[in-house]
């Protein structure tokens, strides 16, 4: 009887065991997902920022080459 009861609960503690690592690891890929989509929404941002730089420094030069 004792034997039974321990295998009932071990299987019980087995599935909540499974369970939680089902839910931890859904947290861990959102985690992950939320970590990548700010890596290349930063990204993004640089090349925007490099983008306008180039841009200035093209205009620059055509405004130099204007004047000579």
């Amino acid at each position: 009887m004792i034997y039974l009861e321990k295998k009932i609960l071990l299987e019980k503690l087995e599935k909540i065991l499974n369970l939680i690592i089902f839910v931890s690891t859904i947290l861990v890929e959102e985690e992950v997902a939320e970590v990548s989509k700010l890596e290349v929404e930063e990204e993004v941002e640089q090349l925007e920022e490099v983008e306008e730089v180039e841009e200035t420094d093209r205009e620059r030069s055509g405004y130099k080459l204007m004047i000579y």
